[in-house]
């Protein structure tokens, strides 16, 4: 099942589902945690993802200054602005979607410029993959589930931990 936050939640307190694992983009609020368990599993940084022969692609360092003429592919609009109000750049929004597949092939295709993160875009192919300068934001990866967990659910949520501790 593939659901965006704050969706889970509700499903998790339910019984519906026994292990949520969910993400908060910078700019946005976690939802309250309803009684839940919130364990914090990675802090999952936010790159900079150019087509590879975008002209900053050649350069060290590339400032969000630097592509203010740019289109941008956005998987949250929210954590962009942010990002831009910090810059005082305001960015051209040319496609909005939270696939990130979606996201690195219009980013391939020459459509525009991304954040996305880190763990997404190891090992792809046809993009070029920088660090923002003076931008150090992380999306925040958790895993939710109702306490004193069955113990099927305390091994899985421990493998989450394990894995993701590996990723950072």
């Amino acid at each position: 099942m593939d659901l965006e936050p704050p969706d889970g939640y509700d499903l998790v307190v339910s019984g519906e589902l026994d292990l949520l694992i969910t993400h908060r983009y910078p700019g946005r609020q976690l939802p309250p945690s309803r009684g839940l368990t919130r364990v914090p599993l990675l802090a999952d940084r936010l790159r900079l993802v150019l087509p590879a022969r975008h002209p900053a692609a050649r350069k060290p360092e590339v400032k969000l200054v630097d592509l203010a003429d740019d289109d941008w592919i956005s998987a949250d609009r929210p954590c962009l602005d942010l990002l831009a109000a910090k810059d005082g750049v305001e960015p051209r929004i040319a496609y909005e979607t939270r696939d990130y597949a979606a996201i690195l092939a219009l980013v391939r295709a020459g459509l525009g410029a991304a954040l996305v993160p880190a763990s997404v875009v190891r090992g792809a192919d046809g993009i070029v993959v920088r660090d923002l300068a003076g931008s150090a934001l992380d999306r925040e990866v958790y895993a939710v589930h109702r306490p004193r967990p069955a113990a099927h659910v305390e091994a899985v949520a421990g493998l989450l931990a394990r894995v993701a501790s590996r990723l950072s």
